[in-house]
């Protein structure tokens, strides 16, 4: 597995506060609705979540585990959304015994790699070094 590599912690915090700051400014109740959010891969293992908040009040979470991460989202008006689902558990789809339906009531299963629920997709999950192999049928671990 290629292991990506990390942005400064300081540097990431300062980027979510621009990036709250843009959400609030964007967001026209009855117009555009602008949730912030981010991308969360943790430690690699656990798979990818979409983090999404309702407002500009939640930190950017800079744990490594899943469990970690549903600690810190625990209470907090937020969703982690796993997705690439259509890769391998371990590499980059989540890993679905840790999950938990209160945070983790869906999850995203289709995206720019593909569709997740068939091997007829675009630019291939079978052919994604970046990501791992792709798989078809229940990936349940």
């Amino acid at each position: 597995m290629r292991v990506e590599t990390g942005k400064d912690p300081e540097i990431l915090r300062r980027e979510w506060a621009e990036f709250q700051a843009a959400t609030a400014e964007f967001d026209r109740p009855g117009e555009l609705v602008a949730f912030p959010g981010y991308e969360w891969q943790g430690d690699g293992r656990w798979g990818d979540h979409n983090v999404i908040h309702r407002s500009e009040s939640g930190p950017i979470d800079l744990v490594d585990t899943l469990p970690e991460l549903y600690e810190r989202l625990r209470g907090a008006d937020a969703l982690a959304v796993p997705h690439h689902t259509g890769y391998l558990v371990g590499m980059r789809a989540p890993r679905w015994s840790a999950c938990d339906e209160t945070i983790s009531p869906f999850a995203e299963i289709y995206s720019i790699h593909g569709c997740s629920e068939t091997d007829e997709e675009r630019i291939g999950l079978r052919h994604n070094s970046h990501m791992g192999s792709g798989v078809g049928g229940p990936k349940a671990v």
